[in-house]
């Protein structure tokens, strides 16, 4: 297996990043368009926080480009089966691990999903924290984000702490939604995660998320604590992690980088070696 690139990445930490209005849709909706005198107000509004957060946090990919501001879970091929289940059975448990800014919770909220319903899960609060400040949340709401409940623990953590155990490890999830995870994540972490979601689902529940990946899996970059590689899963390393951790009906796909989730950033030069790719998946809880 080719040898990780020994850095860790930051991504392009400038501090200009383009924005079109069709970026701030979602976020000019949520945040109700007649708060801002014109649009170069609210693109301002949202450059401030971005600047913040990068002064203080890791940089990733996602940071860098500004995804916090479109929401993608509705693009999963799967993601109507959280609104069914939810209709089908009036109440629903549902986990956004790798939370990030919140922008799939509020999706989830905005789409109907009662907020008290939905667990936020991330490894520390700080991008949380910068996404009440950048949505301005209307504590007034019905959608009240403060009804979210939110877990600030490491699920890919060799031992299981209190916080994870007796809030997450609770076999009585309907849904995960797990966005742009995997691939910041050694194959260990990877695995660890995957068993961790199995103890979260209930019987017949339901994984489901998008990844970076490679045509043939492979270790590339470090994971941003700079301990381990990055591991980048094909679609049948990924497939038979699910399955080995006690997952059926998994489905796994090659994603037209189109579909709603943004184009790939441009190759680094040791990258170009292998084809990287995007991956939907989903999965069942035996």
């Amino acid at each position: 297996m080719p040898a990780a690139n020994p850095s860790v990445l930051n991504y392009n930490v400038d501090d200009e990043c383009k924005l079109e209005e069709a970026d701030l849709a979602f976020f000019m909706q949520y945040t109700r368009r007649d708060r801002w005198t014109d649009i170069h107000e609210a693109v301002e509004y949202v450059k401030k926080i971005w600047l913040a957060v990068k002064a203080k946090y890791h940089t990733y990919r996602c940071i860098q480009t500004m995804s916090f501001l479109k929401p993608k879970v509705q693009n999963l091929s799967a993601y109507p089966r959280i609104l069914e289940t939810f209709n089908a059975q009036g109440c629903i448990k549902v986990a956004d691990i790798g939370c990030c800014f919140g922008q799939e919770t509020r999706k989830l909220i905005v789409d109907g999903i009662p907020p008290d319903m939905i667990w936020a899960v991330d490894v520390i609060d700080g991008y949380w924290k910068a996404g009440l400040d950048l949505y301005a949340d209307n504590e007034d709401s019905q959608q009240c984000i403060s009804k979210v409940h939110t877990i600030f623990t490491d699920p890919c953590a060799d031992n299981a702490d209190e916080n994870l155990s007796l809030n997450l490890l609770t076999a009585d999830f309907d849904c995960i939604v797990l966005m742009f995870v995997f691939h910041v994540l050694s194959l260990k972490q990877s695995e660890t995660l995957v068993q961790r979601m199995a103890l979260m689902l209930k019987r017949g529940g339901q994984v489901m998320g998008v990844c970076i990946g490679s045509d043939a899996a492979r270790e590339w970059h470090l994971t941003p604590d700079g301990k381990s590689s990055r591991y980048l899963h094909s679609t049948e390393t990924l497939t038979q992690m699910f399955l080995h951790s006690g997952f059926t009906d998994v489905v796994v796909t090659v994603q037209d980088w189109e579909k709603g989730l943004g184009p790939p950033r441009p190759r680094w030069p040791e990258e170009e070696e292998f084809n990287r790719v995007r991956l939907e998946f989903h999965a069942t809880k035996k």
